[in-house]
């Protein structure tokens, strides 16, 4: 139960004043909640702006903010069921879930981002947003 995060971007103010970011993760068990990104420090929020996330398991996956005994304090997104084609091999075919902004204006983080699974398998995606 841990989480790989890759930071894409180099942190630093834009003309508006938001720090952007980019992250690619992955996990073989997001089961128990891992933290994708904190609120750091002298920052008041994280906007989440897309989020895609793919797996080649039969689970359930949730995008909260804040983390209380393993799990989520605030679901933000889903749980989502990431149902798979059980018929073709794990590695052809992968369930994803894709929210941006073009279907979201942006999600409001105010602690951190955690990503929780009901249970075991390979699970990773991207995740782009900014804070203030």
């Amino acid at each position: 139960m841990a989480i790989n995060v890759v930071t894409m971007t180099v942190p630093r103010k834009d003309r508006t004043g938001r720090i952007p970011f980019s992250l690619h993760f992955d996990s073989a068990d997001l089961s128990g909640a891992e933290e994708l990104l904190t609120m750091p420090s002298g920052a008041t929020s994280i906007y989440l702006e897309k989020i895609v996330i793919a797996t080649t398991a039969a689970i359930t996956v949730t995008v909260g903010d804040g983390e209380t005994s393993s799990a989520p304090t605030t679901d933000v997104i889903g749980p989502i069921t990431m149902n798979r084609d059980v018929g073709t091999p794990a590695n052809e075919l992968a369930a994803v879930a894709i929210f941006s902004h073009e279907f979201i204006r942006e999600i409001l983080f105010s602690i951190s981002i955690i990503l929780d699974a009901s249970g075991a398998g390979v699970v990773w995606g991207i995740a782009e947003g900014y804070y203030v």
